[in-house]
Order: structure tokens, then sequence, then C-alpha cells
């Protein structure tokens, strides 16, 4: 009796501890056979930022399953493929603070008209042509869910930006906001060019992860880097300013985070 016990313990034990191979999008990770999604958040960069996905076809539809690291523990990992996924994504509505100066001169940036008449280039219309327009094109831009109100504050949520235009995760970036309210990212030089303005070299950027942290978490020099900050801290606050750092304001700090995954939008610690 006490072999046929110790036997069962040791089939159960191996059995439990058994590898698989788990695809995480294009990588495998090994795990065991009664690992949960929980196993999978592991491998993320920031876990609390995280999602882990999967998604279930059937002859006429399919569904995706989320999961987060409050909800993880209650799905096994089963045979399907999984995705990680970082947010903001659809679902998500939070804020961020910033504040724009150039030599104590604050901006305060509102979005910027969707549509802009492009003037024509050395080259314009032949005699012939009838009646042309006083602008070669008309250049369009899209809303992609990461803008102001005109009020200090940037506004991120996916959601409103049309299905297939729409950005998440990691690819919501400073870059989008700039976009958003016409702030230009010079091509080859270290510049950045506010509307009204000339380009203009020497801009410091300041990420503060909270607006109530006395020292930022982040600082750089580079417009390249500051284009790809990644936008996922609510209540964070940016300096971006040429010459003495504008004052931190915690207004941002009246805007609650409406984001409808989970019980609360997640901190980054």
């Amino acid at each position: 009796m006490m072999n046929m016990l110790l036997f069962l313990m040791a089939l159960f034990t191996l059995y439990y501890l058994t590898v698989a191979i788990v695809q995480v999008g294009l990588s495998r990770y090994i795990t065991t056979v009664y690992g949960n999604a929980c196993d999978i958040l592991a491998f993320a960069d920031v876990p609390n930022f995280a999602i882990a996905t999967k998604t279930i076809n059937g002859p006429f539809t399919f569904e995706t399953i989320k999961l987060t690291t409050k909800t993880c523990g209650y799905q096994y990992l089963g045979g399907t493929s999984w995705t990680i996924k970082y947010r903001p994504i659809v679902g998500d509505h939070i804020h961020m603070g910033i504040a724009i100066s150039i030599n104590d001169k604050q901006f305060i940036m509102r979005d910027r008209n969707m549509t802009e008449p492009v003037p024509y280039e050395d080259f314009h219309p032949i005699p012939a042509c009838i009646s042309p327009p006083k602008y070669a094109y008309v250049k369009e831009w899209y809303h992609t869910g990461v803008h102001t109100h005109c009020d200090g504050i940037v506004h991120i949520h996916p959601w409103s930006a049309p299905k297939k235009l729409r950005v998440e995760g990691k690819d919501v970036t400073l870059k989008m906001w700039f976009e958003s309210v016409g702030i230009e990212v010079a091509s080859t030089t270290n510049m950045l060019r506010i509307p009204g303005q000339n380009y203009m070299g020497h801009w410091k950027l300041e990420y503060y992860v909270n607006v109530t942290d006395t020292k930022p978490s982040f600082t750089t020099m580079n417009v390249e880097t500051m284009s790809n900050l990644w936008l996922v801290d609510h209540h964070a606050f940016i300096k971006l300013y040429i010459g003495n750092a504008p004052d931190t304001n915690k207004r941002v700090l009246n805007y609650y985070s409406k984001s409808k995954i989970g019980s609360e939008y997640p901190g980054r610690f």
C-alpha cells in the first residue's frame, strides 16, 4: 500500500513538473503543464502594463481573452498561442500633464486643424489649367486618440481612433502627441519646431512617472528619444523646455482614469 502511495505521489509530482513549451508571439518559453497566464506576463518588460491575449476561433467568429496580472491566475495556458500586448489599449483612458517653455515663455498647445492646405512648390499650374486652387493639395491628419483639450494635459484613449488607424501599447508615443498639436521633429538634426516658431535645438525633456515625484525618472536632450517616449503612466508629468525648466503643476491629478480594463489602471511600481 505504501509503495503504491509513493508511486502515485511520484507520478503526480512528475506530471506537475513536466515542462511545456508555450508560444508567446514569435518566441517560445518553457513552463509547466500546470502553468497559468501569470507565467506569460512574467516574460513581459513591464508586467504591470502587460496584457496576455489569446484568440479562440470558431466556425463563424472568434473571441479574444485578455488577462492582466490581476486576473491571470484563473487561466491555464492550454495549447493555444499567446501574445503579450502593452497598455494603453482600447478601453484605456489616461492623462498626463505637460509643460512646454522656451526661455521662460510657456506654450499651451491645442489640437491642430485636421486639414492643412499645402502651398505650391516652385512649379505652378500651367496657363492652360483653368481656375487652379490657391494650394497644391490638402494634407489631412487623422485623430490618433492622443491629443489635448488646450488644457496642458495629454489625453490618451486609443479607442477613439479609427480601428484601421489605431495605435496601442508602446507605439503610443510622445511623437503622436507632437503630430496632434503640430510640433515638428527635424528629420536629421536634433531640433523641434513649435507652431509659430523656428526650428530650435538644445531642448531638454524631464519625465516624472508621477507628477508628485520630486525628481524626474528620466531625462534626455535627444529629440528622437523624446519622440519615442512611451505614454503609459497615468498622472505622469512631462517638462519640455529650452533654458530654465518650467514649474511643475499638479492639475493632472484632477483628471481621473476612465479605463475600462480591470478595477483600476495600474501603476509602474
